[in-house]
């Protein structure tokens, strides 16, 4: 004999009101259904649904041509007081930066004084142009490390093939072909020479060597540099002289230490001469 399974007890649901529309069907509000929201001033103000939308658009509207009408307008002080909020300074004179300058990439300050006068024209705001002028050093110094990395290579390759090319006679004939740009008179071209720190400063130097010095005797080159060298040492002659008449007029210059400083670099020099 089978146990019969017991039955739960239905539950009685219980019917659930309709939910009472905000509306009436001749579209007014139904305040009752509304509650606390019906007693509020919008109800009041706007008698219907539609009424209420259209007020809503109408309001939008003139809200978006107030903004416009504020910012095109011509009043200075309308304009200041927008700036002001928007954080955009008077003049270019108020724009500050916390960016710092490279050391030997002073040029950088004299940019960013230009772009202040830009930003003031066009009305940015001193934490965006901060943003911006932070970007541009960041990608200038960038460059700049990028391009001196590149001649730096370039110069290295330059002076191994000079050194492995003049071997031993590398600096000799640096010496050489700045003494021969002195002969010439092109005392700038020859500093560069000399000094031998670019790679067409070494470009230059073995052009020199090879297609000029051979149409001038070496011992031309060497003449040349002793007579300027005399020529130096009389103008520094006469300097000394000059000075050393206004010092041996009284015993107290002909006392002074400056007195004996300039005797004694007068007696070197002759050596020299002689």
């Amino acid at each position: 004999m089978s146990e019969e399974t017991p039955q739960e007890p239905a539950v009685e649901q219980t019917p659930q009101e309709p939910t009472k529309s905000w509306v009436n069907e001749d579209g007014t509000w139904n305040r009752d259904a509304m509650g606390e929201l019906g007693q509020h001033s919008i109800v009041e103000k706007y008698a219907t649904a539609e009424e209420l939308i259209k007020g809503t658009i109408n309001k939008d509207q003139v809200l978006g041509k107030k903004i416009d009408d504020i910012l095109s307008s011509d009043d200075e002080s309308i304009q200041g007081r927008l700036k002001e909020i928007r954080g955009v300074p008077k003049d270019a004179s108020g724009y500050e930066f916390n960016v710092e300058i490279p050391e030997g990439m002073e040029q950088l300050s004299e940019s960013i004084a230009a772009y202040k006068d830009i930003f003031a024209e066009t009305g940015i705001p001193n934490d965006a142009a901060n943003r911006l002028i932070e970007k541009y050093v960041e990608s200038t110094v960038s460059r700049q490390n990028e391009w001196e990395a590149q001649m730096q290579e370039v110069y290295d390759g330059e002076k191994s093939r000079l050194e492995s090319k003049w071997k031993n006679k590398f600096a000799n004939n640096i010496e050489r072909s700045a003494n021969a740009l002195d002969l010439l008179e092109l005392p700038e071209l020859a500093e560069d020479v000399r000094g031998a720190k670019t790679p067409q400063a070494l470009k230059f130097a073995e052009a020199v060597v090879e297609k000029l010095i051979p149409l001038i005797e070496d011992d031309t080159i060497i003449e040349a540099r002793q007579t300027q060298t005399i020529s130096t040492i009389k103008d520094r002659m006469d300097d000394i002289d000059s000075r050393l008449a206004g010092l041996v007029s009284t015993d107290d210059g002909r006392r002074s230490p400056e007195y004996r400083k300039l005797l004694d670099e007068k007696s070197e020099l002759i050596k020299k001469l002689a």
